[in-house]
């Protein structure tokens, strides 16, 4: 067995219990991949047919935009992921290790195989299940994609990046308020989730008209984001100029520190 310490954990465990795949440099606001790195593109048109979602209301997401001034030191909430703990088995590892290796040599289906054989393996892991469901995403396969995600909700309610896969899928379906709810579950675990702010924003502008919430999401997402991409500087100048209101975020937040050194393995 592979033993991580409470304090210090591993890139593989992080990926094997949230789906995460971020190296330790960048996991500390990231929790997946880059935030453009997604099926929401910046120059993203409407087109997707909007679907009747009976007794469907906007969960509420102000509350979760950082709270600073112009001159306020703001600490960012750490990566939950980062602070857990556990003990996993080593032939487990090695199969995810597989999984990814089949994804760098574009072998989704060997992947998938992979993946499939984890699941079955150890079924008290949800990353498994949200790499297979990213898989499908990427191949257009919507209902299967929603069917692991949930799937990886169902072994861990907790897992941030199977909501924010779940909303890419319920957008791409037209469940744009369904998608907007699962954004909003995702920051309601990682208030500081800078993926989550962005996928909210664009949400908000490109499909449910609400631009002043668009660009406080977008002000959050720059906020809390490592790096600025200019793509999403150039978006917020519009989102402005649109609303006529002012950027209230301005600066950077403090990284949350922690250590993420790898522990000895036993």
């Amino acid at each position: 067995m592979i033993r991580f310490d409470k304090k210090l954990l591993s890139t593989v465990l992080v990926a094997l219990v949230s789906g995460c795949v971020a190296t330790p440099a960048v996991i500390k606001q990231q929790a997946n991949h880059s935030p453009l790195e997604t099926d929401v593109a910046i120059t993203v048109s409407v087109d997707q047919p909007v679907v009747q979602e009976q007794n469907a209301t906007l969960e509420p997401s102000k509350q979760y935009i950082p709270k600073a001034g112009k001159n306020d030191v703001y600490t960012a909430m750490a990566n939950p992921y980062l602070t857990l703990q556990g003990v996993i088995a080593k032939p487990s590892i090695e199969l995810f290790i597989q999984a990814r290796r089949a994804l760098r040599k574009d072998q989704p289906e060997q992947a998938r195989g992979f993946l499939k054989q984890l699941t079955e393996q150890d079924p008290s892991l949800s990353g498994p299940w949200v790499l297979m469901a990213d898989i499908d995403r990427r191949a257009g396969q919507w209902v299967l994609a929603e069917q692991h995600y949930q799937a990886a909700l169902a072994v861990n309610k907790g897992n941030v990046n199977a909501y924010i896969g779940l909303a890419k899928v319920q957008r791409q379906q037209g469940h744009f308020l369904a998608a907007q709810n699962s954004y909003v579950t995702a920051l309601k675990l990682w208030r500081d989730f800078p993926e989550a702010h962005l996928n909210l924003a664009i949400l908000y502008d490109q499909y449910l008209n609400l631009p002043l919430r668009a660009q406080r999401h977008m002000e959050a997402y720059l906020f809390l984001s490592v790096e600025a991409d200019e793509r999403v500087v150039a978006w917020l100048a519009d989102l402005q100029q649109r609303t006529g209101q002012a950027v209230v975020l301005t600066g950077k937040a403090l990284p949350a520190v922690i250590d993420t050194t790898v522990a000895g393995l036993e």
